[in-house]
């Protein structure tokens, strides 16, 4: 039972440690989700920061990739074609020092948006024709420079139409402002404007020209800035992301432990549960252990009981060998016997009987403990009378009594040795319930053989504990 009570109580404690670990746990998953939520919201906000960002890169960008060209000279996009035809090269277009001085749209005095439409060159050769009949050699200037440049301008634009205008129309080079600056600039006659009012329009696409470049620059930088903060907020979701992934890792330790958990706790309730069986199964085993040994003490309770009832009867009694001189000398059996039991003395054969152990273990207890058996004798030759109403052979009655009470001993004795031969075909049974019965067994009134193999029973258990 002390056994039971520490697994029972080892068990309790490590149910109790379990449990303190799970509510641990779960704490910490708790904690884990509190964590992995705060970190969803900052990615939340951080995507929101970042599509922000993105809104204002793309704003910038459309800032930066607007044209003057195109404020100039609204529905030009509608004659810009989608990409070049052919390689365009402006150096044809420049000086000597590589300026851009000739505009052909200009020159020629001819609109590019018609450059797709089949009368374009038709309107370019007329217009050539028109500019080569004003500026011939025999007339006004008689420069052949520019007759070369209207040839050169209607060359750019029949061999290189598409290039020209998709390099005119570039929003990420200075193409546009250089044309506008050498459109102001194309003299007469193909620009007739008064000089103050080129110098003005000079001036002002100068200004024009500078506020776009700090513009451009400033969109540049904020650009610049804008990738900058995208690539920090980038690198912040980069992080957030590791601490979600290191807390769904920590998440999945924490199952881990609680299923670990779990299991040693139903290994513990299965242990609980078999040593709740084997609790059970001792406890049966002690219970018929101690129906045996009832059933063997109430056997020792009758066998003293009628040991208590000789002893009651020889009492005050001394065995003596005058009833054998009586018998001897002619009396009746019966009344030598009758005479005898009234002194207290008891035949010599009888005593020497008693001494060799052929009588019952009851009447041995007896004389071990000097009480003698007259009264016993007494009791059972004449089954509760007098000894004055004795039979008349009281020898004979009185062995026929010890016979009867021999025949009792051994036949407890035989019961108690079944009895022993039962319990030690036992192999469960604990040696202290078999010790304490057999100890109950030797104050009962069995021979000395009995005692013997009680005796050698019990040294057979210690034996076999003592190698187990």
């Amino acid at each position: 039972m002390g056994l039971l009570q520490g697994i029972t109580r080892s068990l309790q404690r490590e149910r109790r440690s379990s449990a303190r670990k799970l509510h641990d746990m779960e704490r910490r998953l708790r904690a884990a989700g509190e964590r992995e939520a705060l970190l969803e919201a900052r990615l939340a906000r951080e995507a929101a920061a970042l599509s922000a960002v993105l809104q204002q890169l793309e704003a910038a960008e459309a800032l930066s990739a607007s044209s003057l060209w195109r404020t100039m000279e609204p529905g030009a996009d509608e004659a810009r074609p989608a990409a070049p035809a052919e390689p365009f090269s402006p150096a044809r277009l420049c000086d000597q020092r590589g300026r851009l001085v000739w505009v052909p749209e200009v020159v020629l005095g001819v609109d590019l948006r018609d450059l797709q439409k089949p009368e374009f060159e038709a309107a370019v050769s007329s217009r050539v024709g028109e500019l080569q009949a004003q500026l011939h050699a025999d007339r006004h200037t008689q420069d052949q420079n520019m007759t070369r440049v209207v040839a050169e301008c209607a060359a750019v634009l029949r061999e290189h139409g598409a290039g020209y205008v998709h390099w005119a129309r570039d929003e990420t080079s200075a193409a546009p402002f250089q044309l506008l600056r050498a459109g102001l600039r194309t003299p007469a006659p193909f620009v007739d404007l008064p000089a103050g009012v080129r110098g003005s329009l000079l001036a002002l696409l100068q200004n024009a020209f500078s506020a776009i470049k700090r513009e451009r620059s400033a969109v540049q930088q904020m650009v610049r800035d804008l990738q900058g903060q995208l690539g920090a907020g980038a690198a912040r979701e980069a992080a957030l992301a590791t601490q979600l992934a290191d807390s769904h890792t920590a998440i999945g330790d924490l199952h881990c432990q609680l299923q670990a958990g779990a299991a040693r706790e139903a290994a513990l309730a299965a242990q609980l549960a078999d040593s709740q069986a084997a609790a059970g199964a001792l406890r049966a085993q002690l219970e018929e252990a101690n129906t045996v040994a009832g059933a063997l003490r109430a056997q020792l309770e009758e066998a003293n009981t009628v040991a208590g009832a000789l002893r009651a009867q020889l009492e005050g009694q001394t065995p003596s060998d005058a009833l054998r001189a009586q018998l001897e000398e002619g009396q009746t059996p019966a009344g030598a016997l009758r005479s005898k039991l009234e002194e207290g003395q008891t035949s010599g054969t009888l005593q020497s009987q008693l001494e060799e152990g052929q009588i019952s273990g009851a009447i041995c207890t007896l004389l071990e403990e000097g009480q003698t058996p007259a009264g016993a004798l007494n009791t059972q030759l004449e089954e509760g009378q007098s000894p004055s109403d004795a039979p008349r052979n009281p020898l004979e009655e009185a062995n026929a009594t010890i016979q009867a009470l021999r025949e009792e001993a051994e036949r407890s004795a035989t019961e108690a040795a079944q009895l022993k031969n039962q319990l030690l075909s036992r192999p469960n049974i604990d040696a202290r319930v078999l010790r304490r019965i057999f100890t109950l067994a030797l104050t009962g009134p069995f021979n000395s053989r009995l005692r013997r193999d009680i005796r050698r029973s019990l040294a057979k258990i210690g034996d076999g504990k003592q190698a187990e």
